[in-house]
């Protein structure tokens, strides 16, 4: 309490000695203090615009809210066929797009042989356990699989809104092949190598024997009668694998069918 009243009395005599030494003289005049500037208020930053996460797609290609990529495990996908040459060279090229849009898809094509050994592999790997995921099959061997159950059915993939395939897609696959995937409304494959018919005929042959090209089945067939020479071995109608393999295809073509 001493210490405060000391320095307040000090404070006061000191202002009084001020007053006193400058009794004398004028006071000068006050000199007004300059109004404060106002500085402008700042202009607020804009507030950064939230950075837009980069779309993430899973193998199906359609983004995922919340799918890390760096988290992904392969998917290998055992693929076992029997085509060789050109064919072989299709599929390839075609696995090498896929991969290249597919990332995190696998394809691991094996060749096994015709269609025989192929069959056959197929058969003793299923008593052992070690199907492949995906195999070529013809329309029998598909038949037989779907039998003895060794198939998944495909609708659930082939309906689905995002790796299913659509009307459009559909519509470029000939309903014949279409036909031959299909049992009771439901998929048991897909036409993956299917074999088109063509005729080719000798014109300058018809010509000779005055013929017009073939239209119709009676006309193939009158126009294969004329052309059937036996003295010279000479066949008006003839085909480049077996009789069995060709006749489905006719019977088809011509309206039939073998299965009721």
């Amino acid at each position: 309490m001493k210490k405060v009243l000391l320095l307040t009395v000090f404070a006061l005599c000191l202002a009084i000695g001020l007053v006193a030494c400058g009794a004398d003289e004028p006071a000068p005049a006050a000199t007004p203090e300059p109004a404060p500037v106002e500085e402008p208020a700042a202009t607020p930053e804009p507030a950064p615009e939230p950075e837009e996460e980069p779309e993430v797609f899973e193998p199906t290609g359609v983004p995922i809210p919340g799918f890390d990529p760096d988290n992904r495990d392969v998917v290998e996908i055992e693929f076992w066929h029997a085509m060789t040459g050109a064919h072989q060279d299709g599929i390839q090229e075609m696995i090498e797009v896929f991969h290249a849009q597919q990332p995190y898809v696998r394809i691991l094509e094996m060749f096994q042989g015709n269609y025989g050994q192929l069959s056959n592999q197929i058969m003793l790997n299923d008593l052992a356990g070690l199907l492949p995921h995906l195999a070529q099959a013809t329309v029998s061997d598909t038949t037989r699989y779907m039998v003895d159950g060794m198939i998944l059915p495909l609708n659930q993939f082939m309906d689905d809104p995002v790796v299913g395939v659509t009307a459009e897609e559909m519509d470029d696959v000939i309903q014949g092949f279409r036909a031959t995937s299909v049992f009771d409304g439901v998929w048991y494959s897909v036409p993956f190598s299917k074999s088109v018919r063509v005729m080719f005929y000798n014109r300058d042959l018809l010509n000779e024997f005055n013929l017009d090209v073939p239209q119709t089945w009676d006309e193939v067939l009158y126009a294969a009668q004329v052309l059937t020479d036996e003295a010279s071995g000479r066949m008006g109608f003839g085909f480049e694998n077996a009789h069995d393999m060709e006749w489905v295809a006719m019977l088809f073509q011509n309206g039939g069918t073998y299965i009721d």
